[in-house]
């Protein structure tokens, strides 16, 4: 997120159970992630043994701009949340204190075989030229951190993505895009519906000097030119946006995929799901703190 830039955060207070769903329904507003605390104790940090508080209420929040459409989304929200009887609380953020704060506590994050994603305001970095992910997240989900995206990160680099054609559908901040094309992907299709989310994006692609590999699309896969099938299509979303997409990336995929943002639970659907469209099946899945990663294939 660029200084100057201020930013409504809206937090939903609800049940642990309902998590997933006040999750969906925010990015439905068009917001490419969201903040939540289930109430469980997990780690804060990669890499470290410390654990929060267990007395913590559930909440699910997301990040809007202030700009003209504010006041009538800020409508929207609350009639909607109200339906729900969940409460609502939004607050203010200032674009430079917010930028502060992430710049405080984000640094380098190692990744297997030697990869890792340093913060474009790092003068240099700790890992190899052609193995460094230049990031600036902004205020788009994707920093390599969440136990969703470093799962498709560990399985993307285990598998490689030396192919032709790559999908990623809700790229956020373009991490798994910028992984892929650094992996050996050709052409890198990152879809993305948050126009905060696409300039984040559109940044840390020139950060990387991979403009002629990745293109951007703002908006959803409707808005996605038709091509030739994706060797591989990566899905970091939500359990209903999966369910709600894959009949029609499934007539898009010609290879592997990954699928993630699913709650440990979901596994059993999408395995159902998988075979009841096309005939697919998972040969790997990666579960932590709760949240299950997918790969699957013919």
């Amino acid at each position: 997120m660029r200084s100057g830039v201020d930013y409504w955060r809206v937090q939903v207070t609800v049940k642990a159970s309902e998590i997933e769903a006040a999750a969906a329904w925010l990015i439905d507003f068009g917001l490419s992630g969201v903040e939540f605390e289930d109430g469980e104790p997990s780690v804060l940090a990669p890499f470290t043994d410390m654990v929060q508080p267990t007395d913590l209420t559930p909440f699910v929040a997301g990040y809007f701009a202030d700009d003209e459409r504010w006041p009538a989304v800020a409508v929207r929200v609350r009639q909607q949340a109200s339906a729900h009887g969940w409460q609502v609380a939004v607050e203010r953020v200032a674009g430079q204190t917010w930028e502060t704060a992430w710049k405080q506590y984000y640094e380098p994050v190692t990744l297997p075989a030697g990869y890792g994603i340093v913060p474009t305001w790092y003068e240099s970095s700790p890992f190899s030229a052609q193995k460094t992910i230049w990031l600036d997240p902004g205020m788009a989900f994707g920093t390599g951190t969440h136990a969703t995206t470093r799962c498709c990160l560990e399985i993307l680099i285990a598998q490689g993505a030396a192919v032709h054609r790559v999908l990623d559908l809700g790229a956020g901040s373009g991490i798994l895009s910028l992984a892929a094309a650094q992996l050996g992907a050709v052409t890198v299709d990152a879809v993305e519906p948050d126009p905060t989310a696409v300039r984040a994006l559109l940044s840390n692609i020139r950060s990387n000097g991979l403009e002629r590999r990745i293109q951007v699309t703002r908006g959803t896969l409707a808005d996605l030119t038709a091509g030739p099938p994706y060797d591989l299509i990566m899905m970091n979303l939500t359990r209903e946006l999966i369910i709600q997409w894959w009949p029609s990336v499934r007539k898009r995929l010609g290879g592997w995929a990954i699928l993630s943002g699913l709650l440990e639970a979901a596994v059993p659907e999408m395995e159902t799901m998988l075979r009841r469209e096309g005939g697919l099946r998972i040969f790997e899945y990666r579960i932590r703190q709760g949240w299950a990663t997918l790969r699957i294939a013919q």
